[in-house]
This record gives structure tokens, C-alpha cells and sequence, in this order.
């Protein structure tokens, strides 16, 4: 048993060495955009951080969309809420999307 324990205990550490001393020199890196992790100011900003911070981090992947009108906001919560279950009260629906469409989206 002592000789099992030994021979991985072995085998662990030149793994670990081994892995120390590689180097790939094909490795690349990238420069990614800044996040924009604050939502905009605007009416019930406050209900939208609530609403889709539970599965969104902050407003990066809705400063990424396009300039959406209000139906198509709509569209796309009622997608987050029966697809993906997302927990938006529907009387916040309105108060969410009138924001989205404000600061994100077409404005009208």
C-alpha cells in the first residue's frame, strides 16, 4: 500500500513539473473590450438590475445589442420569462421594457 502511495505521489509531482516547465510559444493574447457593467441611469433602473442581474452580469450583454424598438424588447423578455424562466414580475414588464427601449434601444 505504502509502495502504491509512493509511486503516485511520484507520478503526481513530475506531472506538476512537467507542467511547470512546459511553454507554448504559439500562445497568443487578446485584448477583450471593457465591460460596461453599469446599467445607464433612467426611470426603474433600479427594477432592471433586480430583474436581470439574477442571470446577466450588469448591462454588458445589453450594451452589446443592437438599438431594439419596444416590441422587439418585449419580444425578448417574454422570451427570457417563458424560455428561460427568467423571474420578471409582469407587472414590471411594461416599466422594463419602456427602459430598455429609452437607454438601449430606439428610444421610441
Amino acid at each position: 500500500m505504502k509502495k502504491v502511495a509512493l509511486v503516485i505521489i511520484i507520478v503526481m509531482a513530475l506531472c506538476v513539473a512537467f507542467t511547470a516547465f512546459a511553454e507554448d510559444k504559439n500562445v497568443r493574447s487578446i485584448k477583450l473590450p471593457d465591460l460596461q457593467t453599469a446599467y445607464k441611469n433612467g426611470p426603474d433602473k433600479e427594477i432592471v438590475e433586480e430583474s436581470c442581474n439574477l442571470c446577466h452580469t450588469g448591462a454588458d450583454y445589453i450594451s452589446m445589442q443592437p438599438k431594439f424598438n419596444k416590441t422587439k424588447w418585449v419580444d425578448i423578455l417574454n422570451k427570457m420569462k417563458k424560455v428561460y424562466g427568467a423571474k420578471i414580475k409582469d407587472n414590471e414588464m411594461e416599466l422594463i421594457s419602456n427602459y430598455l427601449t429609452k437607454t438601449y434601444g430606439t428610444g421610441d
